[in-house]
């Protein structure tokens, strides 16, 4: 992790933090009544947006996981070549070494 990167998540961190205590403080000034209705729509807006990044993930997910090059039905094919000492790492389909011996 870069020191970017580690600045970034402490001010998020850091902010989300201070945001739930001005939020308590606010809700604790309002009053029992004033502050359970605040929390319901509060709470209704979080799990709207949660139920978007979700279904955002989701069809993120679906496309990442269909090639765009397979069309047709037809299988995933992967080759290589190279020299000595080599190492291949493949997570699926055929692969052909050399002169296509097939593993």
């Amino acid at each position: 992790m870069t020191r970017s990167q580690r600045i970034a998540i402490w001010a998020l961190a850091t902010s989300f933090g201070l945001a739930c205590l001005g939020l308590g403080i606010y809700l604790a000034k309002i009053g029992l009544e004033k502050a359970n209705q605040v929390s319901g729509i509060v709470g209704l807006f979080v799990a709207l947006a949660g139920l978007a990044i979700s279904v955002w993930g989701a069809i993120n997910t679906r496309t990442a996981m269909q090639s765009p090059n397979r069309s047709g039905g037809e299988p995933l094919r992967q080759s290589q070549r190279s020299g000595d000492n080599s190492k291949n790492i493949q997570a699926g389909g055929d692969i052909n070494f050399g002169d296509s011996n097939r593993f």
